[in-house]
């Protein structure tokens, strides 16, 4: 029995381990998890910052089948998720204390995703068309991944960064938007400008065509990290 997780059921946690097995058990999935760094979820503080529950030589971690069959994890790959921890019954009677997994923003990937949507819009569109996409796609992107986070409260996976510096990161890109798309409508006034953006739109519609335009890019992005927002 792990004694060092028994004063602590119900607490958040933050989780950094190896996976090593896992099955299918009364609707759910049990998860070996060895190595297992349980920590003390803070969105302040940075995980190795946080404060030390245990550290053990494996735990069993629960998580629905959907959340499961959700993720693209392998043997041995080391993870990172948040919980809380969970008092359960083994089938000999005997109690054991483990994680039950909860699903987290994985907060990292969306912005990464944000990041490399915007700097491939910012290569390939102009005038309109970019406005439009900024109005319609990036900026309210923006802004559902700003609620996400304020939502996730203390279990915000901060292993690579702070609440602090996610906010700091987002809104810091709302702002340049917004300046950006002022300067573009300032732009719009000229005819050199619209004729330059005519000819790009004409160009980019035949890249499109050939699937090596910004339509393409923005589907295998999509693929990679839009599930994330």
């Amino acid at each position: 029995m792990r004694k060092s997780l028994s004063h602590s059921v119900g607490e958040q946690v933050l989780v950094l381990g190896f996976l090593d097995a896992w099955f299918t058990e009364d609707q759910q999935v049990r998860v070996c998890l060895k190595q297992p760094v349980i920590k003390k979820a803070d969105r302040e503080k940075l995980f190795d910052d946080q404060k030390l529950i245990s550290k053990e030589h494996h735990i069993n971690v629960f998580c629905s089948e959907e959340y499961w069959q959700s993720t693209r994890f392998t043997r041995y790959q080391k993870i990172q998720f948040g919980g809380h921890i969970y008092r359960y019954e083994r089938k000999n009677g005997s109690i054991d204390y483990g994680v039950k997994s909860i699903r987290t923003y994985q907060v990292e990937e969306a912005v990464e995703y944000l990041q490399r949507i915007t700097q491939t819009a910012l290569d390939n569109l102009h005038g309109d068309d970019l406005i439009t996409l900024l109005d319609r796609e990036i900026i309210p992107a923006i802004n559902a991944s700003l609620a996400t986070i304020e939502a996730s409260g203390d279990l915000l996976p901060t292993f690579y960064r702070t609440y602090s510096d996610y906010l700091k990161i987002l809104n810091g890109y709302l702002e340049n938007l917004e300046r950006l798309k002022d300067k573009v409508i300032t732009l719009l006034r000229t005819r050199s400008y619209r004729r330059f953006c005519q000819r790009r739109h004409k160009k980019e519609s035949k890249r499109n065509r050939s699937n090596k335009g910004f339509c393409s890019t923005i589907k295998k992005l999509n693929s990679k990290y839009g599930a994330n927002l």
